[in-house]
């Protein structure tokens, strides 16, 4: 909560919290992050506050998420070393790195997850 508070401006005060889900690693800072799952009970007003942590703020419906065709394995090289993982692309706005991974730790958790072809790569900057 204390990282949405800090990057969106989220009023922590809004959000009921549901489930924590198990820790995910953070490769870029080597820490393990525990991801919160809340509804938001009292939207306020969110946007990106910190640009080097937080591009863009926006809904997009689960549905639209789950959907096998928003679904790809996103590729990144950095110092020799190539990264895949899970992204969607959202209407043209690609949802990537450790956004992605929390999303698919939950839709996999939650038993939501509807088969989607892995080996469609597609590289991310």
């Amino acid at each position: 909560m204390r990282e949405a508070e800090e990057e969106t401006g989220l009023d922590p005060a809004g959000v009921e919290i549901l489930a924590t889900l198990p820790e995910i690693p953070l490769a870029v800072s080597n820490h393990q992050v525990t991801p919160v799952l809340g509804w938001w009970t009292r939207p306020s007003k969110v946007a990106a506050v910190d640009h080097a942590e937080t591009v863009e703020v926006f809904r997009v419906p689960v549905a639209q998420l789950l959907d096998p065709a928003t679904r790809f394995t996103s590729v990144t090289r950095r110092g020799g070393t190539t990264f895949t993982a899970p992204a969607f692309d959202v209407d043209g706005t690609i949802v990537w790195g450790f956004t992605a991974m929390v999303l698919d730790r939950l839709f996999d958790t939650c038993g939501w997850t509807v088969p989607w072809d892995e080996t469609v790569q597609r590289d991310v900057v």
